[in-house]
């Protein structure tokens, strides 16, 4: 039997992205146990099981009467426990925007999300899956305007009889989310959930308030306090994304991303290596986990931070870009461990997003930057392509990997970030869509953005071929700008032209006709704007 972790006793109060002293951080005699998965709890006098949080990496919610030495004997030595300390929210808080909503809205022109918007919008997969993103804070306000019709509905519940848990998942009455804090469907009124739900998916082209990155989209709340709630939450949305893979959409909920706009400070995720298995096991599932680093000017890859430290290939960890492209001061780095960095801001010139009863909150931190990557992933599932819809169906795995290629591989690279993250850039949904598009086309590269970066000739071929034999020419359009094609004899006599326009996830090939032409060398040339690019091809 292989137990997980070492027999360690480990109080995680002093983890928190705030100063506090301990009595304040603790949840007063509860605890995680962290064990190897499929044990059951073990039954020791003064100790009781709350309830499981995650069967999947054998956690549970245990209670005592606080004292170490109840938990520090030798029944004890195997497994993992910690404090269930609370959870810290990383936002930096703001005052009102005070400008108009579309010129408020700096962070969507930043990372060209008007450009995205002309391919995808959010809301469904071109197979008509509804697209879930979860999202974890500290309450919401689920009734205002900009958010109506974008949060997820339990149907299974909705439909049913209050006080009954019609799906069998241990959560009654879950119809729009869950507080796992108090343990019911009962939501708090908050204000910065409120605002993370604004920027990853308040309602777009309704003529009214602001745009989230997704103009449709079903957002799924959940209230967490403590490190217990958080691990339960994860397990909540796996076992959603788990029925609806297995019932072929017909339950559950097609969730391809999490929002964790918080965290514990100076602490390494490597610790805990059953949080790295949750993202791990939500990845399997097609999940991928977005969190956002500490509000503090430290190295995470030296001084630690969960969730933004764990080394999961699931996870996508954000950093702060402030409103002149450079790393807010208050925010943390890592080379390895930060991916790339996002619109955030200080509190004063913070992105522009809604507040409880209201459309004007200027919102910074980190905790606003990983909502633009999360609400990214689940625009990139809305591509109008029923090929990629359908691995996303049949390989969850693979598309999510190929989702979070798209993100990091389609930033913009600054050099105000090159050291600071592992890419060196800040996010740019267009070129994140572009690259997509790219992986898709019938012949792969390494590297998917050179479809869409500049005009180029990708592939030339069959050559040497027969006359009568079309030249089939792939190649590379800048933001999928129209391109022309001409064939040239060795006397530089054009005798083919041929022009088009790219389409969006279709392939990027243009056939030359070479009939009736005699047997020689010719040059097929893509105009570029500046000189032309040419490969010679022999006609037999």
């Amino acid at each position: 039997m292989r137990i997980l972790f070492f027999g360690l006793l480990i109080l995680l109060g002093f983890l928190l992205r705030a100063q506090a002293p301990l009595s304040d951080l603790q949840k007063e005699g509860e605890w995680v146990l962290m064990m190897s998965p499929g044990l059951a709890c073990p039954v020791v006098d003064g100790v009781g099981l709350i309830r499981p949080l995650s069967a999947g990496t054998g956690a549970f919610l245990i209670q005592s009467s606080g004292r170490r030495s109840i938990l520090s004997g030798s029944s004890w030595a195997a497994f993992q426990v910690f404090w269930a300390c609370n959870l810290t929210f990383t936002c930096l808080p703001g005052g009102r925007a005070g400008r108009s909503f579309f010129e408020a809205q700096w962070n969507m022109e930043r990372i060209q999300a008007p450009d995205a918007w002309a391919f995808a919008t959010g809301g469904q997969t071109a197979l008509g899956d509804q697209i879930v993103v979860a999202v974890m804070d500290d309450g919401f306000d689920l009734e205002h305007p900009e958010l109506v019709g974008n949060l997820w509905t339990n149907t299974a519940e909705s439909q049913g009889l209050p006080l009954l848990d019609e799906d069998q998942n241990g959560y009654t009455d879950d119809v729009q989310g869950w507080n796992f804090d108090d343990s019911t469907p009962i939501l708090p009124v908050r204000s910065h959930g409120t605002a993370v739900l604004g920027i990853l998916g308040a309602r777009g082209n309704n003529d009214a308030g602001i745009a989230g990155v997704n103009w449709e989209v079903q957002m799924l709340p959940m209230v967490v306090r403590t490190i217990g709630d958080i691990i339960e939450a994860y397990e909540y949305c796996f076992q959603l994304r788990k029925k609806y893979n297995q019932s072929q959409g017909a339950e559950g909920a097609y969730i391809v991303a999490t929002n964790a706009s918080l965290g514990f400070n100076k602490v390494f995720c490597s610790d805990f290596p059953s949080l790295e298995a949750i993202f791990d096991s939500l990845g399997h599932a097609g999940v991928l986990s977005v969190g956002a680093t500490a509000n503090g000017h430290w190295d995470v890859d030296v001084e630690g931070d969960i969730p933004t430290s764990c080394r999961s290939d699931y996870m996508i960890a954000v950093t702060n870009a402030d409103f002149y492209d450079e790393k807010n001061e208050e925010a943390a780095f890592g080379l390895e461990s930060i991916d790339l960095a996002a619109p955030g801001g200080s509190p004063d010139e913070g992105v522009y997003t809604i507040a409880p009863g209201d459309y004007d909150q200027s919102f910074g931190g980190t905790s606003a930057s990983s909502p633009h990557v999360a609400g990214a992933v689940a625009l990139l599932y809305s591509i109008p392509s029923v090929p990629f819809a359908q691995m996303a169906k049949a390989s969850p795995r693979e598309t999510a990997l190929l989702v979070r290629d798209a993100i990091l591989g389609g930033v913009d690279s600054l050099f105000t970030f090159h050291g600071l993250t592992a890419t060196g850039g800040r996010l740019n949904l267009f070129r994140s869509v572009l690259y997509l598009h790219g992986a898709l086309q019938p012949i792969g590269l390494d590297d998917p953005g050179q479809y869409a970066d500049r005009r180029r000739l990708i592939r030339v071929f069959p050559n040497p071929l027969f006359s009568g034999q079309p030249i089939q020419v792939v190649y590379g359009s800048r933001d999928l700008e129209p391109v022309t094609l001409h064939l040239f004899n060795a006397l530089g006599q054009r005798v083919a032209q041929v022009s088009a326009t790219p389409e969006a996830f279709a392939g990027q090939v243009i056939s030359l006709p070479t009939s009736n032409l005699a047997p020689g060398t010719y040059w097929v040339v893509l105009e570029n704007g500046i000189g032309p690019i040419a490969e010679k091809v022999i006609v037999y």
